[in-house]
């Protein structure tokens, strides 16, 4: 009896331990029987395990992402590092896109910001919705493309010179003047170019030390790329000094070495970053770009180069290209073609000069465009309508008078029959509506009616003096 008893297993055994018998019958096969069929076989009991309480060990992760982005002695590419270390010995098996998200609530929370906006607060506005008017659109993405060498990035220093300076205007376009500092990232060229650049402009000193107003920058030596570590990199500029105006020059620099393809909308990926980046802290991004050699016909999205998710990611696009037609006034003029989110004015077109490396209006597009069907108009005016012409521009400049119809039949036929006259009337109206001359009020006349008096206007006096 004592020694059946010895086969039992105790009941006290602990978790870690089993009884074995002291005596198994082989089976036929010579092999022990299995656990299910030995009847002297003990059955495992193990402690009940206590439950995790995952909800205390979220928010003791929570707080653990809390104070990693706090800490400014850490970059933000190592906050996962750390707090996965933190969070090691919690029973809830974090993974990193959970560590992920955690952190970036906690950075949310420290720079104060939401998930949602509106509702019961109002949405933010912007206090001016263009930089350089009519151009350049404050708090957005701005995309400027051209052919290479062109002068995109002689343009936009020039403008941001001046901006720094706080001038109400630049090439004769009016500039809202703001306390934001210029970024460069200037992948695009070597840090002796971007020397000569911004000295020209006035960005740098002679000694090659950088202006008041602008950041240290990076160049094609920094081996800058729109990646995590370079986002970051920027984004500890924004919170610091922010808002800022970040110039990039250019966009297939900063994509090059990510192996994107320029013509997929892959290659749009890292620009909607940088623009979301930069928009968290109320800056405006210039980005420079390339455009195609066919160009857009017009169409500022077709002109640009590459996928089209390229310019849906900007709020503004600006094209710019060499005027046509140039006269030779040593001058190189550019026209701005503007389209995006805000209503643009009318398209400026300027001037740039190799002397005095200064730029300056030449009006807009649609004057210059309109001066140039009137060159047109005037090429193709008759004889008798140029010895009209010249009649009320001699009595305009020269003798500061105004004329009746009367009077330029006079002066051009001696003693004009009615024919004559009337021929005159319609010659006259013509060249009303040519732009050529104006009324200049009337003449009272003892027998009738005022006499209507015409004066030459200030283009046709130019004009017809150059031409003569």
């Amino acid at each position: 009896m004592d020694s059946h008893k010895a086969q039992i297993p105790r009941r006290d055994l602990p978790d870690e331990g089993s009884a074995v018998p002291s005596e198994v019958q082989p089976n036929r096969r010579g092999a022990g029987l299995a656990p299910q069929q030995n009847p002297m076989a003990t059955t495992r009991r193990s402690k009940a395990k206590q439950p995790v309480d995952h909800s205390a060990t979220i928010n003791f992760a929570l707080e653990a992402a809390a104070e990693v982005v706090v800490d400014e002695q850490l970059d933000e590419l190592d906050w996962l590092i750390v707090l996965k270390q933190k969070v090691a010995a919690c029973p809830t098996p974090f993974r990193d896109g959970d560590l992920l998200r955690y952190l970036r609530q906690a950075k949310l929370n420290r720079d104060g910001r939401k998930d949602y906006v509106g509702g019961t607060e109002a949405l933010k506005m912007r206090e001016q919705e263009w930089l350089w008017h009519g151009v350049i659109m404050r708090e957005a993405t701005n995309i400027v493309f051209a052919l290479p060498k062109v002068g995109k990035t002689r343009l936009m220093l020039a403008m941001l010179a001046e901006f720094l300076k706080g001038r109400g205007e630049f090439a004769g376009v009016p500039m809202t003047p703001g306390k934001e500092k210029v970024l460069i990232l200037g992948p695009d060229q070597s840090e002796t170019s971007w020397a000569s650049y911004l000295i020209k402009v006035g960005l740098c000193n002679a000694s090659g030390f950088l202006e008041k107003g602008v950041l240290p920058m990076v160049t094609a030596e920094t081996m800058f790329t729109l990646d995590e570590y370079w986002l970051s990199s920027v984004e500890e500029k924004l919170r610091a000094h922010g808002p800022l105006i970040v110039l990039l020059d250019s966009y297939s620099a900063a994509i090059r070495a990510l192996g994107l393809d320029e013509n997929k909308t892959e290659a749009a990926m890292p620009l909607m970053k940088l623009h979301n980046l930069v928009h968290q802290y109320n800056s405006t991004l210039i980005v420079i770009h390339h455009s195609n050699k066919a160009g857009g016909e017009g169409n500022a999205v077709r002109a640009s180069r590459g996928s089209s998710a390229i310019t849906a990611a900007a709020d503004n696009l600006i094209e710019m290209k060499a005027f046509k037609n140039d006269q030779d006034d040593g001058l190189k003029k550019y026209e701005l073609h503007v389209e995006g989110r805000a209503e643009a004015e009318v398209a400026p077109l300027i001037g740039y000069s190799k002397q005095s490396t200064e730029w300056m209006s030449c009006g807009s597009i649609r004057d210059h465009r309109e001066g140039q069907a009137k060159d047109a108009q005037y090429e193709a005016l008759t004889q008798h309508q140029l010895m009209v012409l010249d009649a009320l521009v001699t009595s305009s400049v020269d003798e500061r008078k105004a004329l009746s119809i009367g009077d330029l039949s006079e002066l051009i036929h001696g003693e004009p029959s009615k024919s004559q006259k009337v021929m005159m009337s319609k010659t006259v109206k013509r060249l009303e509506s040519l732009g050529f001359c104006i009324e200049a009020g009337s003449r009272s006349s003892a027998s009738g009616p005022p006499t209507v008096l015409f004066l030459s206007t200030p283009w046709a006096v130019t004009r017809h003096r150059i031409a003569l």
